[in-house]
């Protein structure tokens, strides 16, 4: 990896941490250019850190999160890095959701309060969905979900695209989670 990804244009970073005392504590980290190209371009992401998720204290798990609407780089990660669990947090999922409904909620020849409300219902139907524990009435929610709003083609159609196979459904939904 040393000599590969820097080949490759990778960015990469090592150091020592200040957090413990054990001298073999290290960070590590890597950013492919397509990574680097979003974070200059994106308007958010998040850097997070998880403490102690092993027997080992020293142990820390970072996730970054770059918001936006393109989730297609999931493969690319299951592809690097084969066993790598990624699970979505709920807050963003809904997130995406309700910014792509402001964009694509339309009612031709209505007032802005009706396609407020409609944007409303179908939020609200999104959040149930996805708290859904049961897979059979998981799987329910989402056609009851795609006929109630089947004049809303914009919105179900990235619906469809980018959220809607078994593997997304493992990443987002309650019903997937082991």
């Amino acid at each position: 990896m040393k000599n590969k990804l820097p080949a490759l244009n990778f960015n990469i970073f090592k150091a020592s941490t200040s957090y413990s005392p054990d001298p073999s504590a290290f960070a590590y980290d890597f950013m492919s250019p397509v990574q680097q190209e979003k974070m200059k371009t994106t308007t958010c992401f998040c850097l997070d850190a998880t403490h102690a998720i092993s027997s080992n204290v020293n142990e820390i798990l970072y996730t970054l999160l770059v918001c936006d609407e393109d989730i297609a780089e999931v493969d690319d990660i299951l592809t690097t890095f084969p066993a790598t669990s990624i699970q979505f947090c709920i807050f963003h999922v809904t997130q995406a959701w309700n910014q792509k409904l402001s964009d694509s909620v339309k009612i031709p020849e209505s007032l802005l309060s009706e396609t407020r409300i409609v944007h409303g219902m179908m939020i609200k139907s999104l959040q149930d969905i996805i708290y859904k524990e049961d897979i059979d009435k998981f799987h329910h929610k989402i056609v009851q979900f795609k006929e109630d709003f089947d004049d809303q083609e914009s919105f179900l159609d990235y619906f469809e695209r980018n959220w809607c196979t078994e593997a997304k459904f493992k990443i987002w939904s309650r019903a997937y989670h082991e």
